[in-house]
């Protein structure tokens, strides 16, 4: 209705389904006052319309699935003689002006960029693998994007006291080796790049530990002398001595070298030690005999 008095229009929308634009008719459900074009926002990631109906009540409605289905319209505060107007404020939240006052609205959608940012899972190394020092670690990343393409993926070493950047890939498949890692925590990070701006993180944290001979659960040392049981264990450990002592020293260590507990015993006394403020992983024991030293290697499980 083209009336000079009284104009009324309907609001249609044109989404674009990948190879055509699939267009949809009267997306309010009822007419609109206005003859200027409404308002439309992308924020909270959604398609957002602003218009007045013919009753001069402000009105929105939105889109989540990038302008296919739109949602009844609900009313806006502040409806009157004037148009309104709308502008994005931030990921979340727009503002509108109506009958010359000032009003927002904030989508329940935390941040439009959830539709764009890639995603990326490490998926070499594994969290809380163990590597002797010297060891070669093969950092690999899988990356995907719901929209864009991938630019490119960066890979990182936090040991503590900062980030250092190893190696950015450009291209598929985003793998890199890592050599001389130092002695200690690791947190290995691969970060996804789009062509819209969008990003994401991934990460693992892995121990380097000193490279040391381990066979099976014993170093090389006078092993006959002591027996350990059972290992893997729970919550107690056991020590046999296969010889006569008077003094036995036993110090547990993490995979750090930090140590976690410290006894001692007398000939005679029962070697029981109860581990419960272990948590699970591989620890180092040191048991010096009458000043001869025995190191093995025990699992918490």
């Amino acid at each position: 209705n083209f009336s000079q008095t009284n104009p009324d229009y309907v609001v249609n929308i044109a989404a674009w389904n990948g190879s055509s634009w699939i267009r949809i008719d009267n997306i309010l459900s009822e007419n609109i006052a206005n003859h200027t074009r409404p308002p439309i926002t992308y924020t909270g990631g959604q398609i957002n319309v602003f218009s007045r109906n013919t009753n001069n009540v402000g009105q929105l409605t939105s889109s989540s699935d990038e302008g296919f289905t739109f949602n009844t319209p609900i009313s806006l505060k502040g409806a009157g003689n004037s148009p309104v107007q709308a502008l994005n404020y931030s990921p979340n939240t727009d503002l509108y002006i109506n009958k010359r006052e000032l009003f927002r609205v904030v989508y329940p959608e935390s941040n439009p960029g959830s539709t764009t940012n890639p995603t990326i899972s490490l998926t070499s190394p594994v969290n809380g693998a163990e590597f002797s020092e010297g060891t070669t670690i093969t950092i690999t990343a899988n990356t995907n994007t719901i929209a864009g393409e991938i630019t490119k993926v960066e890979f990182f070493d936090y040991d503590g006291t900062g980030d250092t950047r190893l190696h950015t890939a450009t291209a598929a498949p985003y793998t890199y080796s890592f050599t001389g890692a130092t002695i200690g925590a690791h947190t290995i990070k691969a970060k996804a790049y789009n062509n819209l701006g969008g990003d994401a993180t991934s990460v693992s944290y892995i121990t380097i530990v000193a490279s040391l001979s381990i066979e099976d659960n014993e170093f090389k040392s006078k092993e006959s002398l002591a027996t350990l049981y059972p290992n893997p264990f729970s919550n107690v450990i056991n020590l046999t001595i296969n010889d006569n002592y008077k003094k036995i020293g036993v110090e547990v260590t993490n995979m750090l070298g930090q140590t976690i507990l410290s006894r001692s015993f007398r000939d005679g006394q029962k070697i029981e030690i109860a581990t419960n403020q272990l948590s699970v992983g591989t620890y180092i024991i040191e048991i010096v005999i009458d000043g001869v030293k025995n190191f093995k290697r025990m699992i918490k499980q």
